[in-house]
């Protein structure tokens, strides 16, 4: 039984295909490298129908977040996220970039977005994982009001992922 995709859901995975395939493209990804690849995807979309508005904005809101986006991966996450798949970074810039950059969307909507559109695309485990990090940037973000995430070092914000779901569902 497939389950239908709303629009959101649609352009999600879409602005995922295009972090997706920059990370895959630049060893690096940076910024510009983000731009370059969107605008390559508005103007050529071969077999698919042109980017829709939204993902266009969650693209350019993680490119112009990039950063903060990162450095909160890395926070947050209880893996070293560099070496972790380009599609499970991909999923969790577009939902942390939703978490803290776009007050249109619930940041329990976009947890719930990421993990379905993981349970498809990623792993067996990346759900669950994916889950746990955007549930700590949720509630953490959340205690630093106020506070610019590049200002926050690995100390303020280091926390074990597996240890907080006291191993219920993560495997290291």
């Amino acid at each position: 039984m497939s389950v239908r995709k709303g629009s959101r859901t649609k352009a999600r995975i879409r602005a995922i295909d295009v972090l997706f395939e920059a990370d895959e493209r630049f060893a690096r990804v940076t910024s510009a490298d983000i731009r370059q690849m969107l605008e390559e995807r508005k103007h050529i979309f071969a077999a698919q129908t042109p980017l829709p508005e939204y993902s266009i904005t969650i693209v350019e809101g993680v490119a112009n977040h990039l950063d903060e986006i990162d450095n909160s991966i890395d926070a947050y996450s209880s893996r070293n996220w560099r070496r972790m798949p380009s599609i499970d970074r991909s999923i969790l810039r577009v939902a942390i970039w939703e978490i803290l950059f776009n007050d249109d969307v619930d940041s329990v909507v976009s947890i719930t977005e990421a993990v379905g559109i993981s349970d498809s695309l990623c792993a067996s485990d990346a759900p669950a994982y994916i889950n746990a990090v955007l549930d700590k940037v949720k509630n953490l973000a959340g205690q630093k009001e106020g506070v610019f995430l590049d200002e926050l070092s690995s100390e303020d914000t280091e926390v074990d992922v597996a240890d907080a779901y006291e191993g219920e569902y993560l495997d290291d």
